[in-house]
Order: structure tokens, then C-alpha cells, then sequence
């Protein structure tokens, strides 16, 4: 062997790349495809209870903030234009998410107490 000074790098790159293979050789670098072949191939239920489960997440929020955007617009409205006791019902939505908030939130609490569901945070 020549002297490591005399060296090309093509000479160098048969012993680099079999230090790098002992030294990853053992280790996981992300996704490996070889894991997902044993399992069975994802259908369309799937993806449909996936689905369902994101929309349910999501939809709950998202029509309290349109109810809301809407009250705020038809309060001025009823009150300039209409009558201004009309404007009361332009805040009716929102006194009744918050009651509904209110009353989930106490009946959530009971059943905790109750022992009947498992305290936020803690698993089933």
C-alpha cells in the first residue's frame, strides 16, 4: 500500500465508503418501505373514518366562529337600520352558544364526578 500522503482519492473512496457502512449499517434513518409490506393495504373505510373524525373536530368550532362573525354583522345592522330592540337578536346566537358551552361544560364536570368518564387528560 502506498503511503497515506501518496494517495489518490480514488484510492480513498473503497475505504471511506466501508466505514461509513459499519457505521450505519445498524442504524434507522426514517421510513424504512420494508416495514409496511407485511401489513394489508389501506381502504376507502379508512379513509373515511379518518374523515369523519377530522370533521367532527372541526366543524364544532368552525360554526360558533360563523355564528358569532354573523351576529356581530346583523347586531349593528338591526340596530341602525331596523329597530333597536331588533338588535337583541342579532346577540341571540351568541347567548346561546355560550349557554350551551355552559351546560356541556357543568354536565362534563358531573359526570366526572359521578365516576362516569375519566378526568380530562387521563386516559380511559
Amino acid at each position: 500500500a502506498a503511503p497515506a500522503a501518496t494517495r489518490n482519492a480514488s484510492e480513498e473512496e473503497p475505504e471511506r465508503a466501508q466505514s461509513a457502512g459499519r457505521y450505519t449499517g445498524r442504524m434507522a434513518f426514517g421510513y424504512d418501505p420494508r416495514q409496511d409490506q407485511e401489513d394489508e393495504p389501506g381502504g376507502c373505510r379508512e379513509v373515511f373514518v379518518l374523515t369523519r373524525v377530522a370533521l367532527g373536530v372541526i366543524i364544532p368550532p368552525l360554526t360558533i366562529l360563523v355564528v358569532l362573525m354573523f351576529s356581530i354583522i346583523l347586531t349593528p345592522y338591526l340596530f341602525l337600520t331596523v329597530h333597536p330592540l331588533l338588535a337583541l337578536l342579532g346577540l341571540l346566537p351568541a347567548a346561546s352558544i355560550v349557554a350551551w358551552v355552559i351546560r356541556r361544560d357543568l354536565r362534563l364536570h358531573r359526570e366526572v364526578r359521578e365516576g362516569k368518564r375519566p378526568p380530562p387528560g387521563r386516559p380511559d
